[in-house]
């Protein structure tokens, strides 16, 4: 369609990526889940695959998701963790920048998960860690004891945020089974 349809003289169209003001019409912001893609930005997910991220398998056909960038996050939504699965951040930052106390990143959900968590650089800011969970594993569950995850090399940042009561840096209440190497956070304890 032109731009300006339905005036007098020649047709005038914009280019592909924007509009006829010159505006881009994909996302600009490049912590986005969705950088240069067409449409508005995207920075809200409801799972794994919603996030930037590359997928491979290992030789035990284990799925691996490595992010492929720093992200930033309005929003929470724990993403849930199934069996024999990695999820490496690769050293790259996820930013939380939401005004509800954080609730973890992950949450188990099944008693037969085997889950790696590797390379996470987790920056909260000044948001609160909610009392009983953590800052890369939520809450775990009662119900749920048959699980083994292992964090590796994850720090979890708070610039003013507060660890709430029963809660972790990097695990909240009911964690069992869990084996943390190499990992630290530096909220301060409610």
């Amino acid at each position: 369609k032109a731009c300006n349809f339905d005036e007098m003289g020649n047709c005038s169209y914009h280019g592909e990526r924007v509009d006829c003001d010159g505006q881009p019409l994909y996302c600009t912001n490049s912590k986005a889940f969705n950088h240069l893609d067409m449409g508005d930005c995207d920075t809200t997910f409801n799972s794994i695959e919603d996030l930037p991220v590359t997928t491979t398998t290992d030789n035990n056909d284990n799925t691996i998701y490595t992010l492929k960038k720093d992200i930033t996050l309005h929003t929470l939504s724990e993403l849930e963790i199934d069996t024999d699965m990695t999820f490496d951040g690769g050293g790259f930052s996820i930013t939380y920048e939401g005004t509800k106390d954080w609730e973890g990143l992950f949450q188990p959900v099944s008693s037969k998960t085997g889950f790696v968590v590797k390379n996470i650089i987790l920056e909260l800011g000044s948001a609160n860690i909610k009392s009983g969970y953590g800052g890369i594993i939520g809450k775990g569950s009662s119900s749920i004891t048959n699980y083994e995850i292992n964090i590796i090399n994850c720090s979890v940042l708070q610039t003013s945020g507060y660890i709430g009561e029963g809660g972790g840096g990097i695990c909240g209440s009911y964690c069992k089974n869990i084996v943390i190497e190499n990992c630290y956070t530096t909220g301060d304890i409610e």
